[in-house]
């Protein structure tokens, strides 16, 4: 990453950043043996990630690299399965989608009938009026055609280019005959995963960001929620990775908020100051609560990163202790919000670069 990188996030990053790290989780349960639930996570997270508000111009440079550089590899990878060997990634999301138009016009109509050609057209083009066998459409309900994505580009035109190439096959023979097939059948086509661990650059372009981060020769508040975010990240890539995100978590560092504590707590309790600032970003409790849930979720079952998942622990603690924190520690009471603030940077940065004596 380019030296000016600030290493900074705005609110705009947010729901963009959580619903990455769920791609990322996705990501890493796919590696081995993937199951049909694992694929299916994977193509829900994605879909929720390119309708999360994409980066915007104001957002920070580094997210929109890692949003571009994950869809950039999705709307090029090719299954790999024996059954359909080749096929874009991008057409399995969308027969992905097709499953979820075809669950909620099956709950509205009954009995529903297969997943014929018909329904595909409806499903892209909005409700039909046409006949087909012994079905009138006009005794129907559909419901709204599937938005397309628009955003990044070049998965936006993966997609609609898949989209468009079914459509206008009349056999759907992309699909594997769908005509034929019922909703039971259909989840076959998650088996169509891709070679995860050496596919996707996005862990590799996050890990030279968590080192461009402890080159610099201290952490300025405005950086710490972009390195809890990368630290949290990293816990579904490698096992260097995980190592380091481990190491760097158990630095020991001491403050009189936490004292003989570590470099996660510290981290995580600072963020959450940040974030409450009312001079900064200004989150009410509950924003950051939510915030802390979502970080903490996003590690993998069975991580190497407990320390880093116990400091989240003991945020949830306090906000749970008190409704007012961390405007208010209830561990430290004598203590002002800004004194709090500059104790447990000044502690953070007393360790800089964290891992350099663990």
């Amino acid at each position: 990453m380019a030296t000016t990188s600030t290493y900074t996030l705005v609110a705009e990053d947010i729901p963009v950043l959580v619903a990455l790290l769920q791609v990322e989780n996705s990501m890493m349960q796919l590696q081995g043996s993937p199951t049909n639930t694992d694929f299916n996570n994977l193509m829900t997270a994605a879909d929720t990630l390119c309708r999360s508000g994409y980066p915007s111009s104001t957002g920070t440079p580094e997210v929109q690299t890692w949003v571009d550089g994950f869809f950039t590899t999705l709307a090029t990878a090719q299954t790999t399965s024996v059954t359909t060997a080749g096929n874009s990634v991008s057409l399995v999301y969308a027969a992905w989608a097709f499953t979820q138009y075809y669950n909620a016009w099956a709950q509205i109509n009954n009995p529903p009938g297969p997943m014929d050609s018909w329904l595909w057209c409806a499903f892209v083009k909005g409700p039909i009026t046409f006949v087909k066998g012994p079905v009138t459409s006009s005794s129907m309900v559909f419901p709204g055609p599937w938005t397309l994505p628009t955003q990044p580009a070049a998965w936006a035109t993966s997609v609609s280019a898949s989209v468009k190439g079914v459509v206008y096959s009349a056999s759907l023979d992309n699909f594997s005959s769908p005509e034929t097939r019922t909703l039971n059948s259909f989840p076959g086509f998650w088996k169509d995963y891709i070679n995860v661990p050496t596919a996707f650059t996005i862990w590799s372009l996050q890990s030279a960001d968590l080192s461009g981060l402890l080159g610099l020769s201290s952490l300025a508040d405005s950086q710490a929620l972009f390195m809890l975010y990368v630290m949290v990240a990293l816990t579904t890539s490698s096992a260097s990775d995980q190592a380091l995100v481990n190491n760097i978590a158990n630095t020991p560092v001491s403050s009189a908020e936490l004292p003989n504590s570590n470099f996660a707590q510290h981290l995580a309790y600072f963020v959450a100051l940040y974030l409450n600032d009312p001079t900064g970003w200004d989150w009410p409790p509950e924003q950051i609560s939510t915030l802390i849930n979502s970080l903490a979720g996003a590690i993998p079952e069975g991580s190497a990163a407990a320390t880093l998942l116990a400091a989240f622990t003991s945020q949830q603690q306090l906000f749970t202790a008190d409704p007012a924190y961390p405007s208010d520690d209830p561990n430290n009471p004598g203590i002002a919000f800004q004194q709090r603030y500059s104790d447990v940077l000044g502690a953070i940065n007393g360790a800089w670069p964290p891992a350099s004596s663990s």
